[in-house]
């Protein structure tokens, strides 16, 4: 039997095999390309975040540092109101935003509630009446990142519930 034409005839696959795979292989390597651009930008963002929530982290630290030092005193606008309020004075000079090289850290302390009876424990070899009072603040820690670019700021917040002992 006789073979057709089309099928006998061999000539120029060995080009088309050739174009055809140097095509395959174009296209992997624009796909690896791509793929390790978008991962370096998804590395540097994770950096971003973790760098803001540092940053916060230390706001927080500032905020937890001036309650254990020199509590504020709330003002009597503070004391009336049922919904935490931020204690803007009489604060230290040292709590307050720092700008730092990669970004700020904004401590913040906001007064919550006070409270005549003092925590369990407190009270163990007390006559009667008790002179503890609990006053309770919710200090919080912001940190912020610029980014040049349009993708805005990467940011992170963070609080921490506080009971001050006091007599």
């Amino acid at each position: 039997m006789k073979r057709p034409w089309m099928i006998s005839n061999q000539k120029g696959i060995a080009m088309v095999l050739a174009v055809s795979m140097i095509g395959l292989l174009s296209g992997m390597g624009v796909w690896l390309l791509v793929q390790s651009r978008s991962s370096v930008r998804i590395t540097s963002s994770i950096e971003r975040r973790e760098s803001a929530f540092q940053l916060a982290e230390g706001g927080l630290e500032i905020a937890l540092r001036c309650l254990l030092v020199t509590a504020p005193s709330p003002s009597y606008n503070n004391l009336t109101t049922s919904t935490p309020t931020e204690i803007s004075s009489g604060l230290p000079t040292w709590v307050s935003e720092a700008d730092l090289t990669t970004g700020t850290a904004t401590p913040a302390i906001d007064y919550v509630a006070t409270s005549s009876l003092p925590p369990s424990g407190w009270m163990l070899n007390a006559q009667g009446g008790s002179s503890f009072y609990s006053m309770y603040y919710l200090a919080n820690g912001t940190g912020a990142i610029a980014i040049s670019s349009a993708q805005g700021n990467s940011a992170s917040n963070v609080s921490e519930f506080a009971c001050r002992v006091s007599r």
